[in-house]
Order: C-alpha cells, then sequence, then structure tokens
C-alpha cells in the first residue's frame, strides 16, 4: 500500500536505458487513463543503487500532482532496472503493486547508442572511438566502480548485462512485469503499444490518435547548451504534450534541426563489434533462457532461436 494519500506511480517503466523508454513514455501518456509523470526519469528509486538515502516522498508526488482519476500513474527511469533487489524492494513497498515495463535491447546496439549519446552531450572526449569508450569500460567494469554515480557515462559495457539483474524482476513482479524489445518497437511501434495496453488492461481504441514519433535519437549536436535546452524540453514537456502536443512537437522539431550537426558519431568498427558480441554472448543466453521459462517465445534474433 502506499505511504501517502497522494496518487503515486501504478505504472512503472524500469528500464532500460538508450532501448526505447522515451519513445514509450511519449506514447503511454498520450493515452487518455494514463496520466504520465510531469517529465521523465526522477531518479527516486535508483538511492539504493548508489548507496544514497530516498528522497523526499512529498517532492517525488509532486511531480503526480496533476493526476486525476486515470487508471495508471507513470513514471520511467530507466537506470531503474539495474538498481536490482533493493530498487525492487523499496517499489513493491511503496507503491501500491505496480505493473513495470522493461525494454530491451541488442546490448551490442545498445553499448554504441549509449557511447552516441554520451557523446552528444559532451560526457565524452571528442577524440574518443568506440574502441577507446570499450577499453576504457572494461578498465573500469574490472575495477568494480564503472556502476558508480560520477561513471554514469561509461555505463555502456555492463548497460548491457542484463542477465545480472533480469531474474530478480521477473520472480518479484511475474505477470505484472512486461518486457518489451526495442526492435519491436522500432519495427511496428503502434502494434508494440497496443500489446502493452492490452498486458495493461487498457482500451486500444485512443491509439489511432497517438503521435508514434520515435524519440531520443542518437544524434550529434553542434551546441551543449542547446542540447541541455532539448533535453529539458523532453524530460519535463509532458504536461505541454499534453496540453499542447502540436506545439510542444514544433518545439522540439525547431531545436532538432537548428542544432543537429551532419557529422555522424564515429561509426563502430568490425573488431569492436566482435568483441562485443563475444562479452555478451553468455548473458544473451542465459536472458533467453530466463525469458523462455517465463513464456516468451517470439524473441529478437540477438537472444538466438526460441
Amino acid at each position: 500500500m502506499t505511504v501517502t494519500s497522494r496518487r503515486l506511480p501504478n505504472l512503472v517503466i524500469a528500464g532500460v536505458a538508450k532501448a526505447g523508454t522515451t519513445s514509450l513514455f511519449s506514447y503511454l501518456a498520450q493515452h487518455p487513463d494514463v496520466c504520465a509523470a510531469d517529465e521523465k526519469e526522477l531518479y527516486f528509486f535508483s538511492a539504493p543503487r548508489f548507496g544514497e538515502p530516498l528522497g523526499p516522498l512529498d517532492e517525488y508526488a509532486a511531480h503526480f500532482r496533476h493526476c486525476r482519476n486515470e487508471r495508471y500513474v507513470m513514471e520511467a527511469t530507466p537506470g531503474y532496472f539495474f538498481g536490482g533487489g533493493p530498487t525492487i524492494a523499496l517499489m513493491q513497498r511503496m507503491l501500491d503493486d505496480p505493473r513495470v515495463l522493461v525494454s530491451l535491447r541488442d546490448p551490442v546496439g545498445r553499448f554504441y547508442s549509449y557511447y552516441g549519446f554520451h557523446q552528444s552531450r559532451g560526457d565524452l572526449p571528442v577524440d574518443l572511438a568506440p574502441a577507446g569508450y570499450l577499453q576504457r569500460c572494461r578498465e573500469l567494469r574490472a575495477s568494480g566502480v564503472d556502476g558508480r554515480r560520477q561513471q554514469t557515462a561509461y555505463w555502456g559495457l555492463s548497460g548491457g548485462c542484463y542477465a545480472d539483474v533480469l531474474q530478480a524482476w521477473l520472480d518479484a513482479f511475474g505477470d505484472r512485469l512486461h518486457i518489451v524489445f526495442f526492435e519491436d518497437l522500432q519495427a511496428d511501434a503502434g502494434a508494440t503499444v497496443a500489446h502493452i495496453c492490452r498486458w495493461a488492461g487498457l482500451s486500444t481504441e485512443p491509439l489511432s490518435g497517438v503521435d508514434l514519433t520515435a524519440a531520443n535519437r542518437t544524434t550529434r549536436f553542434r551546441s551543449p547548451a542547446l542540447r541541455s535546452l532539448q533535453l529539458q524540453l523532453r524530460e519535463r514537456g509532458t504536461v505541454l504534450r499534453r496540453r499542447a502536443p502540436r506545439l510542444y512537437a514544433r518545439a522540439a522539431r525547431t531545436l532538432l534541426a537548428v542544432n543537429a550537426t551532419p557529422e555522424g558519431i564515429a561509426p563502430l568498427d568490425s573488431d569492436t563489434r566482435k568483441q562485443l558480441e563475444d562479452f555478451y554472448a553468455e548473458s544473451n543466453a542465459r536472458v533467453a533462457a530466463m525469458l523462455l521459462r517465463h513464456g516468451y517465445r517470439d524473441l529478437p534474433d540477438w537472444l538466438g532461436p526460441a
């Protein structure tokens, strides 16, 4: 049960980073029976992952004060997934029987997208290529410090080791946990969102009016300051998106057009890709086995044949 009379989330997008969570948050926020937090990525339940005290509950609840009688109150913080057991325990104690969405992606593609995202934010050296980034991630992982908050930009490698914590989520939430695959979302967003709605007991009729434009694509930007403004609009623009969707879309498109540059992110070379495929092979096999045991059958290629 909740510890406050205010509404708290009963639908949480818990992971993983660079696997379509921003798009899922945007799509579901447009459903009339879903009230989304006033910004994405609140990090409230991330505290135990970083050995920090939990923030004030009233401040967390304030992000949902605009919610009324919608069936679901939703928040999305992809970092929750790797909080594992401590994060799960907090969510179960403080939220009222929540449903949890987790989006998984081929960890090699996720690694590259994560690298590109932090490169675009200016979190990484400008001349750091994917091969050098992988080497640095390996060094920090070997030292056991890549999971620290100050090393967030170098979570690209360990952030694809889904097998480390997936079983804990499956055990804790059972049928109230739904796994989405980024590849399915990319191939047919409408069908994927409709499947989520059926799992959540929501009508699919309102989906005909949902804007299914993909959000938060990895792009290189000219100005870090303008990029920061773009991220603020994305993460704090939920209310604007609901009340004035055309204005929100126009502002997002304008900022992207002004700040995006044709200079691409440094490509993922074949040797680095092979190293990543070898690194993730064992974890992927474990993930596939877990999902098959829980009734998932239509798995993406990176998880091997069902």
